[in-house]
């Protein structure tokens, strides 16, 4: 039996609330004992669910049940942002501006913001927090001709109400979503003290006359995050 059918074992346990939040599951030997493979096999398992945010280890005791009921929830198929999110559910949120310059794009930079590179853009970089916490880092490149220096601080605190107040109408967010590996800087901002994935968005806003407004590049706490896509279809024609 390979590791993925342990996988789905323990987390249909945690599913189904076999295993409690903060409770302790079987050991590798007792996993391996009631599947008839080894440790180092059952090992993968854990470590998988461990880096997916299920599992937490504590050196010499054993495995446990992350409990991930007090996270806030961001719903991946909703077109809002940091702002408007933590003030519809009554959070306490503060930004901090972490860095703001403008320079030339990369090629990469002009590429995802279909600029030339003679064309300059504004760099910036935020750390969000919520109730003293920091959640988020942010990191954005847009084209300078879209920032109006007099409106910085709205700027600074919610790019796409400034948008808005702007004219500049979003018609189209593209968004990917990976797990990475944090480098050293997003840790320490972020306060993660573990070796653990953080939770990256990149994110294209285009505009109505097909313009690219922003890229942004977003990486997320998993401690204080977790993120849902609720799909709807017309049951009807099933």
């Amino acid at each position: 039996m390979k590791f993925d059918k342990i996988e789905e074992y323990i987390l249909n346990n945690i599913k189904s609330d076999v295993y409690l939040s903060e409770e302790k599951i079987e050991s590798e030997n007792e996993l391996a004992k009631k599947f008839g493979v080894s440790r180092m096999t059952c090992r993968k398992a854990i470590e998988n669910l461990v880096q997916r945010n299920y599992l937490y280890k504590i050196k010499g005791k054993g495995t446990y049940v992350k409990n991930n009921e007090n996270k806030h929830i961001i719903y991946l198929n909703e077109a809002i942002g940091f702002s408007e999110r933590t003030k519809r559910e009554n959070l306490s949120a503060v930004t901090n501006v972490l860095q703001y310059e403008e320079r030339f794009p990369s090629d990469q930079i002009s590429k995802k913001l279909n600029i030339n590179k003679e064309e300059r853009i504004v760099y910036l970089k935020r750390l969000r927090f919520i109730n003293e916490e920091p959640v988020v880092v942010e990191i954005t490149y847009i084209p300078k001709k879209f920032v109006n220096e007099k409106r910085l601080n709205e700027f600074f605190e919610s790019k796409y109400n400034y948008a808005l107040s702007e004219n500049y109408k979003i018609k189209e967010m593209q968004k990917e979503y990976m797990g990475v590996l944090p480098n050293r800087d997003i840790k320490e901002l972020l306060n993660i003290k573990e070796n653990i994935p953080v939770f990256k968005l990149e994110n294209t806003a285009i505009l109505e006359n097909g313009e690219i407004f922003e890229y942004t590049k977003a990486f997320y706490n998993q401690e204080k995050y977790k993120f849902l896509e609720i799909l709807k279809k017309d049951i009807d024609k099933y």
